[in-house]
């Protein structure tokens, strides 16, 4: 039998050989689609919200996907799993990767106790539709101390690579770049720049990473952007490295011509290309193409209604209003107060209105002087307190929207989702009888 052979960059250690270059076929096929069935963990809010901690508990065997993340689990048995998006610049040097293609988001993964864990299915972005893709030259990166080390995966098929009996690290996926253009699974986010007049989008090409969609999403948010409700999918797949520009009919201002297709990390500012409508008038129609071709990769039409929605979100929306609905919590919670202030001056609030209530004695004291004077208030200066609470307390404004719902599919399966207090407790290692007494579905 003939392997195919790797050039090993300094510093990797392989492990295992890369499959026949004749079965690669074959090796795809064999694997069914799964259905995992979609657990939502608990969060634990980091300074980023692609840093955040994902907390969950199995009690039962199973095949599960993670609803923030993609990360789907087979467990044998009783497991807690902690885990969260990291960076690959962070771990590695560009050397080590050098002639390998990031494929995947980089995991931190932690599970007690870890024989539990039978299978492990990492998200990737490569298109394998229509064969071109040699599955053989896709790994799973291992990352220990700043060393890298690199495995076969069990199984590999569209959207996830299957690693079976898995060791636990900083986890990812890369593939072996051979002078090619590699075909990637990728989306369109296209948001409004509210703050720009007169009106202002942002269009964003990204591979299908949650990571990567949720560090746009902070970053427009805390510029007070809109999410526009278009089609996010694109219908064939784009390629690392080519360029790829956006046009309009009628024209629009934009900026940059073109665009390099690339798999960004998080923590830089994602790419974007700036489309200027002086005039929104009528329809206008966007789409998107590789610059040597004419063959539309993705359209869409954005009419004037879309960007009066985009203005007033749900909650501002609502009869009554969110600021109304809550105002209990917001006094009791809020704390950064003077920063909404900073805000909300001269949009909302006068000079005098301003000193006034930031003479208060105490957040709840500041909070209560500015409820008095939303009686004379309109919606629009409500609206501009929601958004600006959105930037200052993100999660504290999610957490009051939120309409929790039980699952009969998840509560049917006897899984048990545990408390955090469970998990920092230790029984997972310290007392397996309290645990299982805990009980056996979830209420």
């Amino acid at each position: 039998m003939v392997t195919k052979s790797i050039t090993r960059s300094p510093g990797i250690r392989l492990m295992g050989q890369a499959q026949p270059q004749w079965e690669k076929r074959k090796y795809l096929e064999q694997v069914p689609l799964q259905d995992l069935l979609e657990v939502k963990p608990d969060i634990v809010p980091g300074p980023r919200s692609y840093q955040h901690t994902y907390r969950i508990h199995f009690s039962r065997a199973g095949s599960y996907r993670c609803s923030e993340t993609s990360l789907g689990f087979e467990v044998r048995a009783l497991v807690a799993i902690e885990y969260k998006w990291d960076s690959w610049e962070r771990h590695l040097k560009p050397h080590q990767l050098q002639g390998w293609m990031v494929a995947s988001p980089l995991f931190n993964i932690q599970v007690e106790p870890a024989g539990a864990m039978a299978a492990i299915y990492l998200p990737h972005v490569v298109c394998l539709k229509g064969g071109e893709v040699d599955i053989s030259l896709m790994y799973v990166a291992h990352i220990v101390n700043g060393e890298l080390t690199l495995e076969k995966p069990t199984r590999v098929k569209p959207f996830y690579a299957v690693l079976e009996n898995p060791s636990f690290s900083c986890l990812g996926l890369v593939f072996r770049y051979l002078f090619k253009h590699i075909p990637v699974h990728s989306k369109v986010l296209l948001y409004h720049a509210a703050m720009c007049a007169p009106t202002t989008l942002h269009v964003y090409v990204i591979p299908c990473d949650d990571s990567l969609e949720k560090a746009v999403e902070e970053h427009e948010e805390k510029h007070n952007a809109v999410l526009l409700d278009k089609p996010p999918q694109i219908d064939n797949p784009l390629y690392i490295d080519r360029n790829y520009t956006v046009a309009s009919s009628p024209k629009a201002e934009i900026l940059p011509k073109k665009l390099k297709f690339s798999y960004p990390i998080q923590e830089r500012r994602q790419p974007f290309i700036e489309v200027y409508i002086r005039d929104l008038e009528m329809n206008i129609k966007l789409h998107i193409t590789e610059v040597s071709s004419t063959e539309i990769l993705w359209e869409a039409m954005v009419r004037e209604e879309d960007i009066q929605r985009a203005r007033s979100s749900p909650e501002e929306q609502a009869d009554p209003h969110f600021i109304d609905r809550h105002r209990e919590q917001l006094i009791q919670r809020v704390t950064v107060v003077d920063a909404l202030l900073d805000k909300l001056y001269g949009p909302v609030l006068d000079e005098e209105q301003y000193q006034r209530i930031r003479a208060g004695a105490t957040n709840q004291d500041k909070m209560r002087r500015l409820y008095d004077l939303m009686p004379s208030w309109d919606r629009a200066c409500k609206d501009c307190l929601y958004r600006a609470l959105k930037v200052q307390h993100k999660h504290l404004v999610a957490e009051l929207s939120a309409v929790v719902a039980k699952d009969p599919q998840i509560r049917s399966t006897g899984l048990l989702l545990l408390p955090t207090d469970v998990w920092q407790k230790g029984y997972m290692d310290k007392d397996q009888k309290a645990y299982n007494n805990l009980g056996t579905k979830r209420p």
